[in-house]
């Protein structure tokens, strides 16, 4: 079955094979995690020749072992199979596909990657990616010497596997793209498959109901999530039922997220939607008793996390503070030993919870010698003895180790801790100073991954550690770091939901009343809206006083602005609406508040490890043109479950978990950003060095009261609030897992401007969409200049170098 290439070129029908993870490590060492893993990334790829397969049949094995997969991925132009690892792995995994040329050609190509590729056409090494990066991704350019009729490509990638791993290419075709089709080594094999494909992508979600445009075929199921997080009930999770010979399908009341899955011959495809109108929030009549927020962390057994024997911790302290300790718990103590001994990703989460465990509950004689086993030969910091997978430097990370190190060194005083050859008096004594620094410094510059909904929650329960076990001291300075947080936190609450830019963030960016730093709304107000965070534990057992004037913040309406790390934050609010940003670039006549160094001075000192995360996870020092990362940029409210942003995404699809920046969270690059009180533009330039050439704005549609599309807007009322959004260029509808929620614009230069409004401010909605169509706007591609009313945005490009890490 031939099919075109798509609208930019991009090849997407693939066999594949693989991705195999072997145990990866090597003796040589570094004081930098970073430089460790370049050096991994620098010797791990092989480029060896190969034997190319002349048949390539689906199901059969392939020179990996592995069998031929067919590849589907609603929407995606990548061939992709990015996964996480807690622990170092080499990976491997194979593809091919077939060209179909009218005549001889040499075509130009681009090759897209983090991965060390090497692409044969008709057998023939066309070209090479030689080393893996972690970003930016690389591109390669091509000639691909095709012969009239078939052409087999084949594909081959080596990488590392270390915490989230982008296993993942793309071929894209420059010329000639009308001469050119895409079919695949066995055609009559994948049928089957082809047909399933084109089943799922004839999908369309609405009412309650999924509509395909042909019947399923026999023993495809509908798969529910039910989103169970204990690990003992990890089968539980998904719910399957059959929808064999169906072409519409009512689904199951109370499941948001399911896939839909149809066996093929050789292969399953399946694909995931969700129901955006269930992403609701939820409420507990807990009154002023926080006694329920505690029951629902203590009775999770353990949570799951992939490729762990899930962690433990944090309900054994919620069931410990209720008196319900269970009979299972010694056990769940060794494996949670186990895991540290192990040194997997997020082993400091867990040692944040051993410490207050250990605080307050007696242990077994048994288990304090594995406790002082474990914590001895455990790797503090990146400058110790050992390889493995551990991120040692993000703000939360960071300070997580630091306060294992102080904590279990004061513990061991005068025992050599394994790795660093230290006594624990050094050791306590070495990261008093280094958390003293992180203290420091977020006091007087800010947060770098600021009111972020994932880690703001984590990063709180290692200051409650520092707060209620430390000396005095750091103690004080961990309140006021606390204290801090929560009060640019709360400033951000609109309606009792936290709305707000972000350092860091995953796709839970889309729903601000379900991102786990709302668990702290909560549990100070009640009568907000309710999220599990098992991480809400650490405050029973604590000291810590959430700052008294939390509430009238969350209140507070009117225009404000803060710095927090190397941003400046916009923030307008009444009752009606809420709009915010960061400054991009900022426009206090200042670049940066705190100054990168990884010098040699640095060495062994907090700002070097801060310096380290900027260009792992992604710099705060907004300016156009920059790579960006996690960081959310900007929001606009009308109601706690109604949001609206831009970004331009970091993949084509939604199926792409593992990458960073995602579709929804992030950006690819960093727009120029303005915003005056109820007035923000936003201007983003995709450069030729990034793939992906749209842009998308997030719009439930679903969620207004009313909507208007005209003179190109978009205008919105819910309640008595009003928004419009303007954009230089058409915005399309597109469904991917969600329907009706996503407006694509498909252009390299593109501007937007948003206007909020309300009736105590415009009168009727009718008066403000009049409003908003008399205003004299416009957009200069060649100046990259947005000209309204109320002011005059140009992107200039800038390029932070901070941010390619190899």
């Amino acid at each position: 079955m031939k099919s075109k290439l798509d609208q930019n070129g991009y090849i997407t029908k693939y066999f594949y094979s693989g991705p195999k993870a072997e145990p990866f490590s090597d003796s040589h060492s570094e004081s930098d995690q970073l430089k460790y893993e370049k050096y991994l990334r620098g010797i791990i790829a092989k480029h060896e020749p190969i034997v190319l397969p002349e048949d390539i049949k689906l199901g059969e094995k392939s020179p990996l072992g592995l069998a031929w997969k067919y590849y589907y991925s609603h929407g995606n132009v990548f061939m992709d199979a990015s996964s996480f690892f807690v622990e170092p792995r080499r990976i491997d995994m194979l593809a091919a596909t077939v060209l179909e040329a009218e005549e001889d050609m040499d075509v130009p190509a681009c090759l897209w990657s983090c991965c060390a590729v090497d692409l044969w056409v008709g057998g023939k090494l066309c070209g090479s990616i030689k080393t893996p990066v972690y970003k930016p991704i690389k591109k390669e350019k091509l000639i691909l010497p095709l012969k009239k009729g078939k052409n087999l490509i084949f594909v081959r990638l080596e990488t590392l596997g270390v915490r989230d791993t982008r296993i993942s290419f793309a071929v894209q075709i420059l010329e000639n793209c009308d001469k050119i089709s895409v079919s695949l080594p066995d055609e009559e094999g994948s049928g089957p498959c082809a047909k399933a494909e084109e089943i799922l992508n004839s999908a369309k979600l609405a009412g309650g109901e999924i509509i395909f445009s042909e019947s399923l075929p026999e023993k495809s199921s509908i798969i529910y999530d039910t989103e169970q997080i204990d690990f003992y009930k990890r089968k539980e999770r998904f719910v399957k039922t059959d929808v064999s010979g169906l072409a519409k399908v009512k689904l199951k009341d109370g499941f948001a997220s399911f896939f839909v899955e149809i066996p093929a011959e050789n292969g399953i495809l399946k694909r995931r939607f969700e129901r955006i109108e269930l992403k609701t929030a939820k409420y507990l009549a807990t009154g002023d008793d926080r006694r329920e927020i505690f029951e629902k962390i203590a009775d999770i057994a353990s949570i799951y996390r992939e490729e762990t024997d899930g962690f433990a911790l944090y309900p054994m302290l919620a069931r410990y503070f209720l008196g319900k300790a269970s009979n299972r718990d010694e056990e769940e103590l060794k494996i949670t030993l186990s895991q540290i001994g192990r040194r997997m990703d997020c082993a400091d989460f867990m040692t944040c919870a051993l410490i207050r465990f250990l605080k307050n509950y007696p242990v077994s004689e048994e288990i304090k010698a594995e406790v002082k086993k474990a914590m001895l030969n455990f790797r503090y910091w990146m400058d110790e003895n050992g390889q493995d997978g551990m991120c040692f430097w993000s703000e939360n990370h960071s300070l997580m180790f630091y306060q294992t190190a102080y904590f279990f060194g004061e513990e061991y005083p005068d025992d050599i801790f394994v790795r660093s050859g230290k006594t624990g008096r050094e050791m306590h004594e070495n990261a008093r100073k280094r958390i003293k620094e992180w203290l420091i410094d977020v006091c007087e510059t800010g947060y770098d991954e600021f009111n972020s909904g994932v880690y703001t929650p984590i990063t709180l329960a290692a200051l409650l550690n520092i707060v209620d076990y430390a000396e005095t001291e750091l103690s004080l300075m961990a309140q006021k770091a606390a204290d801090l947080m929560l009060r640019t936190a709360a400033l951000h609450c609109f309606k009792n939901v936290i709305i707000s830019p972000q350092g860091r963030i995953y796709r839970d960016v889309l729903f601000p009343h379900l991102q786990a730093l709302q668990s702290i709304v909560h549990y100070v107000v009640p009568d907000a809206p309710y999220v599990f965070s098992e991480w809400l534990i650490s405050l029973a057992t604590s000291k810590y006083k959430i700052p008294n004037d939390f509430k009238d913040l969350m209140d507070k309406k009117g225009s404000f602005s803060y710095g927090s790390s190397n941003a400046v934050i916009d923030l307008y609010k009444t009752e009606d609406y809420m709009l915010t940003s960061v400054q991009s670039p900022r426009r206090d006549g200042k670049i940066r508040t705190w100054e990168h160094d990884m010098g040699k001075s640095a060495e062994g000192r907090h700002i070097y490890t801060k310096s380290l995360n900027e260009c792992f996870h992604g710099t705060m020092q907004f300016e156009p043109g920059t790579l960006g990362y996690q960081q959310h940029l900007w929001y606009a409210a009308l109601d706690p479950e109604l949001v609206v942003f831009a970004n331009h995404p970091g993949g084509t699809c939604e199926d792409m978990p593992e990458v960073r920046p995602g579709y929804w969270y992030g950006n690819g690059i960093t727009p120029a950003l303005r915003q005056e009180k109820n007035v923000l533009g936003a201007i983003y330039a995709i450069p030729d060095s990034f793939p992906i050439k749209f842009t998308h704005l997030f719009w439930n549609e679903k969620k207004f009261d009313k909507t208007l599309q005209k003179g190109g807007w978009l205008f919105g009322k819910k309640g008595t609030g009003y928004i419009g959004i303007w954009c230089s260029s058409e915005m399309q509808d597109y469904n991917d897992v969600l329907f009706e929620c996503e407006k694509r614009v498909y252009a390299e230069k593109a501007a937007y401007l948003c206007v909020c409004g309300s009736k105590n401010e415009n009168g009727s909605f009718e008066i403000f969409v009049s409003k908003c169509l008399d205003k004299n706007i416009a957009f200069d591609q060649n100046e990259n200049r947005l000209s309204c009313e109320e002011f005059s945005l140009t992107f200039t490009e800038n390029d932070n170098k901070t941010q390619y890490v190899e």
